[in-house]
């Protein structure tokens, strides 16, 4: 889980929807290994869906925003740009969140 989201998610989750596990963790590895992604990839947040379905990097971001509802479903925008440019900038903001965001912005252990 990247940025701030984690705090964001939890006080704005007022139907408890969400859980979060860090991807270093037991419960995170076994996740990346039975679906075939790179156990290294630190930087990438994946949102399980209730059946075997999951989101990741942005796509994640947006359908969080839609669960969460009220403003937030402006996400929902995001949609118009190709995945690749959303992802994209989801990496940036990755690769750059303690910088801009500082000790606001943790990763779950």
């Amino acid at each position: 889980v990247t940025g701030g989201l984690p705090f964001t998610v939890h006080c704005r989750d007022k139907a408890g929807s969400f859980d979060f596990a860090s991807l270093q963790g037991e419960f995170g590895r076994n996740f990346l290994r039975k679906n075939g992604l790179p156990e290294e990839d630190w930087d990438t947040l994946y949102l399980l869906g209730d059946d075997i379905k999951f989101w990741r990097k942005s796509s994640a971001i947006i359908r969080i925003c839609q669960v969460l509802g009220g403003l937030y479903s402006l996400a929902n925008l995001g949609k118009i740009l190709p995945l690749f440019i959303r992802d994209k900038w989801y990496d940036v903001v990755a690769r750059n969140r303690k910088k801009w965001m500082g000790e606001y912005c943790y990763l779950p252990t």
